[in-house]
């Protein structure tokens, strides 16, 4: 054992010396191996005298550590204990209460965790597989709240996906408490511990070394019943399959109150789920040092042998199986499971989070599209003034976006320049609103460096929801003419309104997408390093300014997004989130069409 660790046990435990012969019994299950030969002294002496905070501290961890010799949870496992220790740093405020002391902090963050960089976990979501012991660890630890948390009152919450799943979960911390009263789970140092509330939903408890009657209650999922809630600790069991309107309406507005600390355990979510999503954006504000909420997630597969579709063949975490399972039954297992259910077997069984479904366009070709090297030329050689082709997705529902998008190809090169993107929240009833963002966007056009004066503006506007909605947006383009409108009966026999702008079938869609595809492929997209953007910030001073980069950004994001959906459409749409897929769609439209035209054109 590392002379770290024996340290801290002398801390907790008393200083321990070498009597011969005597037993370890006292001593926790997980140092019995390394300290064989020591024994707590007889008069049980602290290795030094300490604050009242930190007393309390390491009472709670023994408490821990007696918590461990229940007969139900006799197998100690080092990865779930480590959730132990983050859970005791990230609720360090309830344990040690009005004695805590702020100086005092990395000297109990090493005393519960040596060596573990367990500072800055507030609220933490835990992905794990089935069968891991999540239940057993969850339970221990609110059982040891429970008792040693001197807050009193609505202590912790627990949510679930029905209320008896949650009842599960409090069950579970009643049961180390029931035991600790009897003669063979009883401790010295937590003396008469009673409940003074023990129903099927809830239970408080109480002892003669803490007074403070502590309350742990089973919750429904409904947001309406649980409004009043208010406890100082919230866990959330299997989030990732509770209700999305639960989360956004109920939980996440439980953490504004700064000391009201979130756990979320879950099995791996569900591909596209709202959580998957949240887990996602949480795993990149951990890359960038935000640790609001810290991911951890325990998939029995590293990250290299999931993106080669490897994830049950990987040999490189087997770490975090634990005892109580066999690695020669996840061989006899993986052998039973046909092709099509190995994606479920890898989910359930080795905790990989499910990946969203195979996108059109890969990510590693839309952030390289992100990544090149701005266009920054002023003007072109060629003397052939370019067109410049404006792509419009106009809201099709009473709250949407529109996006925008302006391209022209490069006479000199054949490259497709990127010159504005926009993606606008508006509804489809706001036509003012609309025409005055559209406005904004084309006068911001006409002032790029890359557009020419005689440049004629070529508006592809899709026209499948509303004709006279796309009419009102076409209009708005006169002021800033020369105006192109190539999409007349007389070239077109089908899939364009006339004079108006183009509809978008399924054929024609996969047809953008194949095109877009081989332009990412071929690297013949650039995007300018003038490039335009608009947003309801510039039209509503209330409203705030949202800058270029950002619109990249939703680009980059909706393109991945794009892929089949189960009713045969495809989009870059998430029905879960409410996420869209306007900018994309309004640039798959001026690739499209723009080509289109310029065939046609080349026929003539």
């Amino acid at each position: 054992m590392v002379l770290i660790e024996t340290k801290r046990l002398s801390a907790l435990f008393g200083r321990l010396s070498t009597a011969s012969g005597a037993t370890v019994s006292t001593l926790p299950r997980a140092a019995s191996v390394g300290l064989a030969c020591f024994a707590p002294t007889k008069r049980h002496k602290r290795a030094r005298n300490v604050s009242a905070g930190m007393a309390l501290v390491q009472r709670f961890i023994r408490l821990l550590h007696h918590l461990d010799k229940a007969p139900w949870a006799s197998t100690v496992f080092d990865v779930n204990e480590q959730m132990i220790r983050r859970l005791t740093a990230s609720h360090l405020h309830l344990i040690v209460g009005d004695h805590f002391n702020n100086s005092e902090r990395s000297e109990m963050y090493d005393l519960i965790a040596p060596g573990v960089m367990v500072d800055g976990s507030q609220n933490i979501i835990w992905v794990t597989n089935r069968q891991q012991g999540k239940t057993t660890t969850m339970g221990k630890f609110i059982a040891a709240l429970a008792i040693a948390s001197g807050e009193g009152g609505s202590l912790v919450n627990v949510y679930s996906v029905s209320l008896d799943r949650s009842i599960e979960l409090t069950k579970a911390a009643k049961q180390y408490i029931s035991w600790m009263r009897t003669p063979a789970g009883s401790h010295p140092e937590w003396r008469n511990l009673r409940f003074n509330k023990n129903n099927y939903n809830a239970f408080s408890v109480t002892s003669d070394t803490n007074p403070a009657i502590n309350e742990v209650t089973s919750k429904p999922k409904n947001p309406d019943s649980c409004r009043g809630d208010a406890p100082s600790a919230a866990f959330f069991d299997e989030i990732a399959f509770i209700e999305e309107r639960f989360w956004y309406k109920f939980a996440l507005p439980l953490l504004q109150v700064t000391s009201r600390i979130a756990t979320c355990t879950t099995t791996p979510a569900p591909a596209d789920s709202f959580f998957a999503l949240f887990c996602s954006t949480v795993k990149k504000r951990n890359e960038e040092g935000d640790m609001f909420f810290k991911l951890i997630n325990h998939s029995l597969a590293c990250e290299e042998c999931i993106s080669m579709l490897e994830a049950d063949q990987c040999c490189h975490r087997l770490h975090l199986i634990p005892p109580w399972k066999s690695l020669m039954r996840f061989v006899q297992m993986r052998q039973l499971i046909p092709k099509r259910q190995l994606k479920t077997f890898q989910t359930e069984v080795f905790g990989v989070l499910e990946e969203a479904s195979s996108c059109y366009f890969p990510k590693k070709l839309v952030d390289a599209l992100i990544a090149r090297e701005r266009h920054a030329r002023v003007s072109f050689r060629s003397t052939k003034i370019p067109t410049i082709w404006v792509g419009v997705d106009p809201a099709g529902h009473q709250v949407s976006e529109m996006g925008m998008c302006a391209t022209c190809v490069c006479p000199d090169t054949g490259m497709t320049v990127l010159l504005g993107i926009a993606s606008v929240p508006v509804s489809q009833c706001d036509i003012a609103d609309v025409q005055a963002i559209v406005t904004v966007f084309l006068r911001r056009l006409r002032q790029h460096p890359l557009v020419d004066h005689r440049s004629p503006l070529c508006p592809v506007c899709e026209t499948n929801n509303n004709e006279v909605f796309a009419m009102s947006i076409v209009r708005a383009f006169a002021p800033f003419g020369p105006v192109w409108m190539p999409f007349t009966r007389a070239r077109y026999a089908t899939h364009i309104v006339d004079g108006i702008g183009v509809l978008t079938t399924h054929d024609n869609k996969m047809a953008m997408v194949q095109l877009l595809y081989t332009h990412l492929v071929d690297g013949r997209i650039v995007i300018s390093a003038k490039c335009v953007s608009v947003c309801r910030g510039d039209i509503d001073s209330r409203s705030p300014t949202v800058p270029t980069t950002e619109h990249l950004q939703d680009l980059s994001d909706q393109l991945k997004r794009f892929r089949d959906h189960a009713d045969g459409t495809i989009s870059g749409k998430s029905e879960s989130s409410g996420d869209n897929d306007d900018a994309a769609m309004a640039l798959l439209l001026v690739l499209y069409w723009s080509l289109t035209v310029r065939a046609t054109e080349a026929r003539s």
